[in-house]
């Protein structure tokens, strides 16, 4: 489920929109995404 959440908001949609098609509450979805590591970008943190 966290896959599909993550997938998801990569794609765009609102976290009610993923709410509503995966049949799971806002709060989970919130929660998922707060719990999730960053993605590498590249660049460093330092100037």
């Amino acid at each position: 489920m966290k896959f599909r959440i993550l997938k998801m908001t990569i794609n765009g949609p609102g976290v009610r929109d993923i709410s509503h098609v995966l049949h799971i509450s806002t709060d989970v979805i919130i929660d998922t995404l707060k719990k999730r590591k960053p993605e590498p970008t590249g660049k460093s943190n330092t100037h």
